[in-house]
C-alpha cells in the first residue's frame, strides 16, 4: 500500500465546502470543466471510469447522459460528498488510482474520464497502463490538468523540465486558505506516459474562460487570456499498440 496520496489532508478540510460550490465557482464551472467536456464523447448507453471522481460532479453529469459509472477517489472525505450527490446510481469506491484495478475487467471500460486529478500523482505510466488494460479497443481517455508551463512561471525553479511538488493555497473555500500540494511536471511526462502506456493522443487543448466567467471574474479573466490555467487531453487506447515494456 502506498503512502496516502499527497493532497489527502487538504481535501479533509475542502470537502464539504467543495462539493456544496463546485458547480458555480468559475473557474470550474465557467473555465475547466466546460473545456473537459468539449473533447468528451457521447456517453449514453456508456461504460464510464471517473477517475478521481472528488465530490461527484462530472459522476453526475456523466449519469444524466446515460452513463453506467464507476467512480473511484482516494479520499474518503471527498467520497462522502459523492456519494451524496448520486447514492447508488454509481459504482463508487474508495481507491488510489496508483494501486492497480483489479477489480475492473480487461477491456471493458468505454471511456475513462478524469478531472483535474492526474497532477497529484507523481508517476502516471502506470496509472495510464492499467486504464489502457481496461478500457476496450478505441476507448477514449480524456482528462484535465493543471496547464504545466503556468505551474512553472508561477512557482519558477531550475529547470522548467524538472518535477517539482509545488503548494498553492486555495482560497474561498474555508475561513483560513488550505494548502494544496500537487506535482508541477513537463508536459512531456504526460504525453510520453500516454505513448508507452500504449495510448494515441488525438486532441490536445488549453481551453479559455467563458463570457459568464469574464462578467463574474474580469480581473482574472484578463490574467487567464494571457497565461493558460487548464490542459485539456484525449487520448484513444490503440490495443495494436500495447504498452511498451
Amino acid at each position: 500500500m502506498k503512502d496516502r496520496f499527497i493532497a489527502y489532508d487538504a481535501y479533509k478540510k475542502l470537502a464539504e465546502k467543495y462539493a456544496e460550490i463546485i458547480d458555480i465557482k468559475p473557474h470550474n464551472a465557467e473555465y475547466e470543466r466546460p473545456g473537459l467536456l468539449k473533447l468528451m464523447p457521447s456517453v449514453q448507453g456508456k461504460h464510464v471510469l471517473d477517475a478521481g471522481c472528488g465530490s461527484g460532479s462530472l459522476t453526475k453529469w456523466l449519469l444524466d447522459r446515460g452513463a453506467e459509472v464507476i467512480g473511484l477517489d482516494a479520499s474518503p472525505h471527498m467520497l462522502e460528498q459523492a456519494l451524496k450527490r448520486v447514492q447508488s446510481k454509481a459504482d463508487l469506491r474508495l481507491h488510489d488510482l496508483r494501486e492497480p484495478l483489479g477489480f475492473i475487467e480487461d477491456d471493458s471500460i468505454d471511456l475513462i474520464a478524469s478531472s483535474l486529478v492526474m497532477h497529484y500523482i507523481d508517476e502516471v505510466e502506470p496509472v495510464f497502463r492499467e486504464f489502457h488494460r481496461v478500457l476496450k479497443p478505441d476507448g477514449l481517455f480524456v482528462f484535465s490538468i493543471e496547464h504545466p508551463f503556468t505551474g512553472f512561471v508561477k512557482r519558477p525553479s531550475d529547470s522548467y523540465y524538472d518535477v517539482k511538488v509545488v503548494t498553492y493555497d486555495w482560497t474561498g473555500f474555508t475561513d483560513d486558505p488550505v494548502p494544496v500540494p500537487g506535482y508541477r511536471k513537463p508536459l512531456e511526462d504526460y504525453t510520453e506516459s500516454l505513448a508507452h502506456a500504449g495510448f494515441c493522443i488525438e486532441r490536445m487543448t488549453e481551453p479559455i474562460p467563458t463570457e459568464r466567467f469574464k462578467d463574474q471574474l474580469p480581473e482574472s479573466y484578463a490574467r487567464h487570456m494571457v497565461y493558460p490555467l487548464f490542459m485539456v487531453i484525449r487520448a484513444r487506447a490503440s490495443k495494436l499498440n500495447p504498452p511498451q515494456p
